[in-house]
């Protein structure tokens, strides 16, 4: 439930500075609106969102679309990209010294929680400043 509670956050936010709600790439839409300098939105948002949001949605997809038993190729390419995100955020168990089955640590989880806190108040002191200005109002910008 953390990926879509995520998402629907970020949807608002999209709306909100009026963007379309992206779908596909998620994270990487996300963080373009966030780095997008014409907002100033990043400097509000937590250091390591980008990472964060890169764990989260395609392990949320693979276990969307395929459950806990993903496919080899599947399984192995998600063991490939665990060197990207901190050690302790997934667990897994292996099956003759390969991975099976991955789920999110309490560590990774606290962590997501922790994350979306940072955003929301980060979105409160960018909406109380510089965001007043394009807030609702994305005409008001002046990129």
């Amino acid at each position: 439930m953390l990926a879509p509670l995520t998402e629907s956050i970020f949807g608002g936010i999209f709306e909100g500075v009026g963007r379309k709600k992206p779908s596909g790439q998620l994270a990487r839409k996300i963080m373009e609106m966030v780095d997008d300098e014409c907002f100033g939105l990043g400097e509000y948002m937590p250091e390591d969102l980008r990472q964060t949001l890169e764990a989260l949605f395609p392990y949320r997809n693979k276990m969307f679309h395929h459950g806990f038993e993903w496919p080899p190729g599947q399984r192995q390419a998600f063991a490939e990209r665990l060197d990207e995100w901190p050690d302790g955020w997934f667990d897994s168990a292996t099956s003759d010294g390969r991975p099976w089955v991955f789920y999110m640590s309490p560590e990774f989880i606290f962590h997501c929680i922790d994350t979306v806190e940072d955003v929301l108040r980060g979105l409160i002191r960018f909406r109380e400043g510089p965001g007043r200005k394009i807030w609702r109002r994305p005409e008001a910008r002046n990129c």
